[in-house]
């Protein structure tokens, strides 16, 4: 059986009648196909032939426990961005390593709680993040790898004409300062 065909008129996903589920909760209802999200899932982490890659899931894009939860036992690991998303994917048993944590805005608190879970790695936004969590980092005595974007150079239109280029820098040294940012 297909995840989701019709049988007689009857649209089902997996073994259940969709029209029943609409007649029990309602519509509009979510059904997710178990069977689906494991194949898919399993199809990223295959994809890979070098074992250090990882498959995440962005949790921003559907954040459901049990979902995330089948997810996780298919072997991906996560995007977060939140401290929230972090506490729903090690509430499904999670490896710290595999969680990345991207997005604008993290908090010192949420990067203290992601360095204290020993997560992979931050996606690093700017510069001035990246000083934040090497401050926190040396304060908690933890390193967390972290992973630069890239900011491209642009006039701005500020007091200071200070321009910076970072392109695709992996620190995984004890000293994320001893690559020269500023040449």
């Amino acid at each position: 059986m297909n995840n989701f065909e019709y049988i007689s008129d009857s649209l089902f996903c997996e073994d259940v009648d969709l029209l029943a589920v609409a007649n029990e909760y309602g519509t509009p209802a979510y059904v997710y196909s178990k069977d689906a999200i494991i194949k898919n899932a399993k199809s990223y982490v295959d994809s890979f032939t070098n074992s250090t890659s990882l498959a995440c899931f962005a949790v921003k894009s559907l954040s459901n426990l049990s979902i995330l939860k089948i997810i996780n036992d298919s072997g991906c690991g996560f995007d977060i961005v939140s401290g929230g998303e972090l506490q729903r994917v090690l509430s499904v048993g999670a490896d710290p390593q595999k969680i990345i944590f991207s997005g604008v805005g993290k908090s010192k608190e949420e990067i203290k709680e992601a360095i204290e879970n020993k997560i992979l790695s931050f996606n690093v936004e700017s510069v001035s993040e990246l000083y934040k969590i090497e401050n926190i980092e040396s304060l908690a005595n933890k390193m967390v790898g972290q992973n630069l974007k890239t900011i491209k150079k642009k006039k701005a239109k500020t007091s200071s004409d200070q321009l910076i280029k970072i392109t695709n820098l992996n620190f995984t040294s004890e000293d994320p300062f001893e690559t020269n940012l500023f040449s």
